[in-house]
């Protein structure tokens, strides 16, 4: 089931609108690439040495040139991007992709955005339009499926099987991709050994995490696992903000700007909504 036939079964089974969700003005792109993602409450990424992050060959997605980074939890942990690099929020190696925010949770989904094309374009890189995803829930993580159920019918409608698991050692070897987000407790190493013999053997995780705002980020619990699977990129502990470029408040930064040598940008056939309607 494409999109705009997803919205509109939420909109008969909800009694006429989406989640109470209004869309006005989203149009395809002229291009035929996605409109540009709102990063609510998001980190930026660094490299394994927690130094800046400049290799092109990461980084598929940075702030815009208007961005700056702090840190929010006053730790002193975080890596202040100077004026002249591009601040990453996006990156991937290997079997794995960060990304700095959730993106797609259904607080986050208004659908005009290219928020959940994006991350479904992800998917179907690492994937190629199907498979099993798992859902961590097993690490005390505030950001469970049920938060992301409009993304996870969104997923299913278009391939995939999405499932929470408690038992992720367990449950891996029948997965084909898990999702951790932020896990306020840490990975044993039999877990994390299990994780990295899975994307050795062609697994796919995909990891998100938030910003130190009110040091909920748990970014060193996130970051065991980024060294565990040995990638060239971490976390950063920080919190970015736009004044210029953002989604209402300075803490939901807008960007453009994509690396086009990453097939994840492309608007999806039959996604376009009709600025006529509401849905």
């Amino acid at each position: 089931m494409r999109r705009r036939a997803f919205l509109t079964a939420v909109a008969t089974a909800a009694g006429g609108s989406a989640a109470g969700i209004e869309f006005t003005g989203r149009t395809r792109a002229a291009t035929g690439q996605i409109p540009d993602l709102e990063a609510y409450s998001t980190s930026s990424l660094v490299n394994r040495n927690s130094g800046p992050l400049t290799d092109d060959s990461l980084v598929a997605v940075w702030a815009e040139n208007t961005a700056t980074n702090n840190d929010a939890d006053g730790n002193g942990d975080a890596y202040l991007y100077d004026s002249d690099t591009p601040i990453p929020l996006v990156a991937a190696d290997g079997g794995a992709v960060g990304f700095g925010s959730m993106l797609v949770t259904d607080s986050d989904a208004d659908w005009q955005t290219g928020n959940e094309e994006f991350v479904l374009n992800v998917w179907d890189d690492a994937l190629g339009g199907s498979g099993t995803v798992l859902w961590d829930e097993s690490h005390g993580q505030y950001y469970g499926l049920s938060r992301f159920s409009q993304f996870e019918s969104y997923a299913e409608d278009n391939g995939y099987t999405v499932q929470a698991t408690t038992a992720l050692t367990g449950d891996l070897p029948s997965a084909d991709a898990v999702v951790v987000t932020t896990p306020s407790n840490a990975f044993t190493q039999s877990e994390l050994n299990a994780l990295a013999d899975f994307v050795a053997n062609g697994g796919r995780v995909f990891l998100h995490d938030q910003s130190d705002y009110g040091n909920y980020d748990a970014t060193a619990n996130l970051n065991d696992v980024a060294s565990a699977l040995g990638l060239d990129f971490r976390f950063n502990d920080d919190e970015v903000l736009d004044g210029i470029r953002n989604g209402g408040s300075d803490y939901q930064p807008v960007t453009g700007q994509f690396n086009d040598a990453f097939p994840y940008f492309a608007d999806r056939e039959g996604l376009g909504l009709d600025p006529s309607e509401t849905y």
